[in-house]
């Protein structure tokens, strides 16, 4: 009696580990490729022209930030950035925002905007971009100023009515007012404590910060372990305004840019000289996983020449054996493409034969269970049984049948990938499969 439950707890565990692995197969894969931190090909592009242009160049400061713009421009153009990432433009007032859209349904998407600056037009065409194609958004804004900017934010999220910092505190800061920049008195959250316990968000999709020079002590957060790096918390995509500074704080956006150089986290893009400078950042880093700024932010329907491993190549109806990576299994989700991919595949394949294997022995011991030998009776070269129990035992077998040719026909077809890993795997499952569940003795 034991021995029967436990088979066919096995059987019900079994179908509903393989229906769980196909249907995830695609996440786990994605996963496993976070681990190896696979970078696009136009990025590494990048990166080389703005090692060469903006590292070690032993500027001053002041020339620095002067050439900073045009060397910067100079690389983007180099590796097509705004072709490559799809970025679109959206207009403010009297500056040009920018962002990549999902390609995917997400369940929400985060947009931090610091330094409302009484114009949320651009906050406003990207909720229109993003209704287009079905996506849900959750903004959030802060701003010291509570006239004008609360009442335009609060139309499109929450409105906070403090700056952010560095640090907790009060201090002056250079705020728009009455369409001209003032010196005022305001209270400053620092942005560990905002974005962990006030936002309780930790992965950031969109960040807009015109925080009116508070970025200079900012310039931190998108370091390696860092205090946000050990909290857990990222941005993806990232609007910076780096206003007009003195000697010093040149000094320390020379110290900025090299340290994203050498890092290799952030990519900075679409720099622009209006007497201080904007960028717009995009995480290629140690934080750039699946799970977070692909699976989250969704960020790129890829020229899919531009991006290894990540961008998709186009996959092949093979007619002979190979063991290049670039298959569909089954449905077109279940791309392989990767070597991450390529093992979860092995494995869910190798599951199924096993899985049928076992459908057969399972099938035969619930015959022998019902109908024991000593009660049938040969008729026309069939097992017929002296009893009642013959419908019962035939439901059942039918049963056994639909799914051992159904899992069957899949294996079939995944064969007919003539992947040799993928071929391998199911021969290799359907002998483990034979060995533990071949026997007939009782």
């Amino acid at each position: 009696m034991n021995s029967i439950i436990f088979k066919y707890s096995f059987l019900c565990f079994s179908i509903f580990l393989f229906i769980i692995l196909l249907h995830h197969s695609d996440t786990i894969s994605q996963t496993v490729l976070s681990l190896t931190h696979p970078i696009p090909i136009y990025y590494s592009t990048w990166h080389k022209c703005v090692q060469r242009q903006l590292l070690n160049t032993n500027e001053t400061p002041e020339t620095f930030w002067k050439n900073f713009v045009k060397r910067s421009r100079e690389c983007d153009k180099s590796s097509n950035i705004w072709e490559n990432m799809r970025v679109i433009a959206l207009k403010n007032q009297d500056e040009m925002k920018y962002a990549v859209l999902p390609v995917k349904k997400s369940s929400n998407n985060v947009f931090v905007t610091l330094g409302i600056g009484q114009d949320i037009t651009a906050e406003e065409a990207f909720q229109k971009e993003m209704t287009k194609i079905n996506q849900n958004v959750t903004f959030y804004g802060a701003d010291p100023i509570v006239e004008g900017n609360s009442e335009k934010y609060s139309t499109i999220g929450k409105f906070f009515p403090f700056a952010i910092g560095a640090e907790a505190g009060f201090s002056i800061a250079s705020v728009l007012q009455d369409g001209d920049y003032k010196d005022v008195s305001v209270v400053h959250v620092d942005i560990y404590y905002f974005l962990s316990q006030v936002l309780k968000e930790n992965k950031i999709d969109y960040l807009w910060m015109d925080t009116e020079f508070a970025e200079y002590e900012l310039f931190n957060i998108f370091y390696k372990n860092e205090k946000l790096s050990r909290m857990d918390i990222a941005f993806c995509q990232m609007s910076l305004e780096v206003h007009n500074p003195s000697l010093e704080q040149k000094k320390k956006f020379k110290d900025f840019i090299e340290k994203l150089i050498e890092e290799n986290v952030y990519g900075f893009f679409f720099a622009e000289d209006v007497s201080h400078i904007r960028l717009w950042l995009f995480n290629f880093g140690t934080v750039f996983k699946f799970s977070v700024c692909i699976n989250r932010a969704h960020f790129f329907a890829m020229n899919m020449t531009t991006m290894a491993p990540i961008g998709r190549k186009h996959p092949k109806m093979w007619q002979w054996y190979h063991i290049e990576l670039n298959d569909v299994i089954l449905f077109q989700e279940w791309k392989v493409q990767d070597s991450g991919t390529m093992i979860w595949s092995c494995f869910v394949v190798g599951f199924a034969g096993i899985l049928l294997e076992f459908l057969k022995y399972s099938g035969w011991a619930v015959s022998e269970k019902i109908l024991p030998a000593e009660k049938r009776t040969k008729y026309g070269g069939i097992l017929v049984p002296s009893d009642s129990r013959f419908w019962t035992n035939h439901i059942i077998q039918s049963f056994y049948h639909f799914w051992q040719t159904l899992l069957a026909f899949l294996l079939m077809n995944i064969y007919m990938t003539f992947n040799i890993y993928i071929c391998l795997s199911v021969c290799l499952g359907l002998a483990i499969g034979h060995f533990f569940f071949g026997s007939r003795v009782h």
